[in-house]
C-alpha cells in the first residue's frame, strides 16, 4: 500500500504542501519597509498571525505583550504538529517544547541569583504559554516546580535531581541544564528513524549553542575546563574542535588556523568565528541552521521528519515578525531590521 500524506495526519499533510504557511519574501518586504507599525500589522492580515494580533489594530501594544502573543503563535503550532504526528515524530517534536522551558528555567535561577523580582522578572518573561499560562509569583520562587513542565520524562527526572536553588554559580547551573538537555536529546533522536534525515540540522543547531555559550562563558572567567565537562558534542570532531578553542588563549586565532581542518558544516562556523562579532555570528549560524531546516522540509515529502524542518523554520519567522513590529514600534531603522532577519534569505522561493 503506498504511503501518502493522509499517512501522517491532516496537518502534517498541509504543512508540506501548504506553502503559504510560510510568508513570502514580498510579504516580509512590506513588513519592513512600512512607514508604522499599524501598516506593517495589516499585512499580516489573512495569514495565521492575524489571529493573535488583530487586536492591536488600533491600538499599540507594549512589546513583551507583542513577544508573548508570537511565542502562544509558536506555542500553539508546535502543539498541534505534535499531536498530529506519529509517537517518534511527536518524540522528537516535545524536545522543542522541553528547549523553551529548560531555556527559561535558566533564566529564572540566573534572574532570582541578580535578586531580580518576580514583577521585574515576569515583565520581560516571553513563554508563559509553556508553563501552561501559570506561571505565577509562587512558581518563580519554587524552581524545582518549574521542572514539571518538562514533557520528557527522563529529562524531566534529571533536572528535578539538580539543586536549583542551591547552586551557588547561576551560569554553571545554566550550563548544567543545557547539558541535560542535549544529552536527552541526541538519545532520543538516535532512538528513532529520523536521525540520518535530521542530523545535519541537530548538528547545527548544537555547534552553534556550544560555541555561543563557550565565548560567552569565557568572557565570564567560567574555566575553560568547567565550561568543557558540561559540553555535549554531536561527535569526536566537534569534541576535537572545542579542545582547541577552549585551550587556545585567543578563541578568533585558533578559528583562523584551524578552519581548513574540519569537514562541512563544521568549517563554515569556524570562519564565521573569525569574520564576525558574537551578535553577528549568532545571526548567521540561525541561517545556517534555518538553511537545513529548509533542505529537509522540501527534501522529504513523505516523511514526519518535515516537521521538525517546518517548526524550526517557523520559529525563525516568528521571530522575524516580531523583531519588525518591534522595531515599528521604537522606530528603528529599516537598515538596522535587516541585519537581523533570517527568513527572507532562506527560502526566497517560497
Amino acid at each position: 500500500m503506498p504511503v501518502t500524506y493522509s499517512h501522517y495526519g491532516p496537518v502534517l499533510a498541509k504543512v508540506r504542501v501548504g506553502k503559504g504557511k510560510f510568508l513570502k519574501p514580498q510579504k516580509f518586504n512590506s513588513l519592513a519597509s512600512a512607514e508604522s507599525f499599524y501598516v506593517a500589522l495589516s499585512y499580516l492580515n489573512g495569514t495565521d498571525y492575524w489571529y493573535y494580533l488583530s487586536r492591536f489594530s488600533s491600538i499599540l501594544p507594549p512589546p513583551i505583550e507583542l513577544e508573548r502573543l508570537l511565542y502562544k503563535y509558536y506555542f500553539d503550532e508546535l502543539t498541534k504538529i505534535s499531536n498530529h504526528s506519529p509517537a517518534k515524530g511527536a518524540v522528537v517534536l516535545s524536545m522543542l517544547h522541553d528547549y523553551e522551558v529548560v531555556n527559561s528555567i535558566g533564566d529564572i535561577v540566573v534572574s532570582k541569583r541578580n535578586e531580580v523580582g518576580f514583577d521585574a522578572f515576569y515583565g520581560s518573561f516571553s513563554k508563559n504559554s509553556f508553563f501552561e499560562d501559570k506561571f505565577t509569583e509562587e512558581l518563580y520562587k519554587d524552581a524545582s516546580a518549574l521542572a514539571s513542565y518538562i514533557k520528557d520524562k527522563p529529562l524531566r527526572l534529571e533536572v528535578e535531581a539538580l539543586d536549583l536553588d542551591g547552586e551557588s554559580d547561576s551560569n554553571l547551573l545554566s550550563l548544567k541544564l543545557k547539558s541535560l538537555f542535549w544529552k536527552r536529546f541526541l538519545a532520543v533522536l538516535k532512538s528513532t528513524p529520523y536521525k540520518p534525515i535530521l542530523s545535519n540540522i541537530v548538528r547545527c543547531q548544537l555547534l552553534k549553542a556550544n560555541i555561543i555559550n563557550s565565548i560567552r562563558l569565557r568572557s565570564l572567567g567560567i574555566p575553560k575546563e568547567v565550561i568543557q565537562e558540561h559540553l555535549v558534542y554531536y561527535s569526536t570532531v566537534e569534541a576535537h574542535l572545542f579542545e582547541g578553542l577552549l585551550t587556545s588563549p585567543d578563541f578568533k586565532a585558533y578559528a583562523e588556523s584551524s578552519k581548513q581542518l574540519f569537514p562541512s558544516p563544521i568549517n563554515r562556523f569556524i570562519s564565521l568565528m573569525v569574520e564576525n562579532p558574537l551578535e553577528k555570528m549568532n545571526v548567521e549560524y540561525s541561517k545556517i541552521i534555518a538553511r537545513e531546516a529548509y533542505r529537509v522540509f522540501y527534501a522529504y515529502p513523505l516523511q514526519p521528519a518535515v516537521a521538525y524542518g517546518y517548526i524550526v523554520l517557523k520559529r525563525f519567522e516568528i521571530e522575524d515578525v516580531l523583531n519588525i513590529l518591534k522595531a515599528k514600534l521604537l522606530n528603528i531603522p529599516l537598515e538596522s531590521i535587516k541585519k537581523v532577519l533570517i527568513a527572507p534569505s532562506v527560502f526566497p522561493d517560497v
